[in-house]
């Protein structure tokens, strides 16, 4: 869960709000890339796999899938 007002910063068609969100502030996303502050973390994603504004995303599996599809072809 991270503030919504960090996560603009990653603007990409992927990581959209909803209005209980931007009441709250904060907002359950899916992190696709290494930043300095997660090195340590376990990101599972493929290199180039996602572009640097696509390092947050919805939690929502079927843009994984779809991006799966893509990146590997059918």
């Amino acid at each position: 869960m991270l503030p919504v007002e960090f996560l603009k910063q990653w603007e990409n068609p992927h990581l959209t709000y909803s209005e209980d969100e931007l009441e709250i502030g904060v907002k359950h996303v899916f992190q696709t890339r290494l930043t300095k502050e997660t090195v340590g973390d376990k990101i599972r994603s493929n290199m180039g796999m996602w572009a640097k504004n696509e390092t947050y995303i919805d939690n929502d599996a079927q843009i994984l899938l779809d991006r799966l599809t893509e990146y590997y072809g059918e």
